[in-house]
């Protein structure tokens, strides 16, 4: 039993138990407490190569009532099954009328996901540092969500506080960005992220599982090009600064499978996800 897999530590353990012909399960969280990202095949689960396949071979044929029942009964409990550090309080933000309204959802800055996933841009901060540009110049509103757990978490393997990483380096980059009418920074989780999502017109993020509850919710979810639930119909990739702005500028919400975004997240947190819990782990470790 591996978690995540990408330490050297954990690539030799998957190395060895190939060689020897031992299972090897590799296991993730996900962004809801009571599920796990798992993979048997490739000794770690970073990109998600195991689920989107599996989910996209095994769709279910849940009918469309049933689907929107559930998605929507789902969302109105979510934030209890949320992890501690990834919970948003109650507290809804009053947008700005007559203005386009882009909501970025960011990612702890050295999240595995981005350190190794990331395909188009450098960092997060190249992401962001677009979206206030476009934003400043077509005189539209970016709400950027910064993750929960930059606020009040650690990192995992120095322990190190993450104390606001991405906040810090996007104001060493616009040292006046908080006077701006058209950015709105929430670094200290004040805000209710599914609210925010909900308002909103356009949702982008890097490769986020907050953007694939975006698109169950219907929101039209930009997302770089290298993302679990990307390429399926039912949200857009962008690879480029100029692909990003393009995309931003002239949305086509009509284009994107709203109906497929509910079955794909319903198959992969009902259906491919492992339970968080031993006998869950136990048995599809055949034990």
């Amino acid at each position: 039993l591996n978690f995540q897999g990408f330490l050297a530590a954990d690539a030799i353990l998957g190395s060895l138990c190939q060689e020897q012909g031992i299972k090897c399960l590799c296991i993730e969280r996900t962004s809801r407490s009571d599920r796990l990202i798992w993979d048997d095949e490739n000794q770690s689960t970073i990109g998600a190569f195991k689920a989107k396949e599996w989910c996209k071979s095994n769709l279910s044929n849940i009918d469309d009532k049933n689907l929107n029942i559930y998605i929507s009964d789902h969302f109105k409990t979510l934030q209890n099954f949320k992890l501690a550090d990834h919970q948003s309080p109650i507290k809804k933000y009053r947008w700005q009328k007559g203005k386009k309204k882009i909501l970025y959802l960011g990612q702890v800055y050295t999240d595995a996901s981005l350190l190794y996933g990331m395909q188009d841009f450098k960092n997060p901060l190249d992401v962001i540092t677009l979206l206030i540009s476009w934003a400043i110049n077509n005189n539209e509103v970016l709400f950027i969500k910064l993750h929960p757990k930059e606020n009040n978490g650690r990192n995992p393997i120095s322990n190190q506080p993450y104390n606001k990483i991405t906040f810090k380096k996007i104001l060493s980059k616009f040292p006046n960005i908080l006077e701006s009418d058209n950015i709105i920074i929430d670094e200290s989780n004040s805000y209710d992220t599914y609210n925010l999502i909900k308002e909103s017109d356009i949702v982008v993020t890097i490769n986020s599982q907050a953007g694939l509850e975006a698109a169950a919710m219907g929101k039209f979810v930009l997302h770089e090009s290298h993302t679990m639930y990307g390429g399926l119909g039912f949200t857009k990739s962008f690879d480029s600064e100029k692909d990003l702005c393009a995309k931003l500028s002239n949305f086509t919400f009509n284009e994107l499978d709203t109906q497929l975004a509910k079955r794909f997240y319903y198959t992969f947190y009902e259906n491919f996800c492992l339970k968080n819990k031993p006998s869950s782990i136990l048995t599809h470790l055949g034990m």
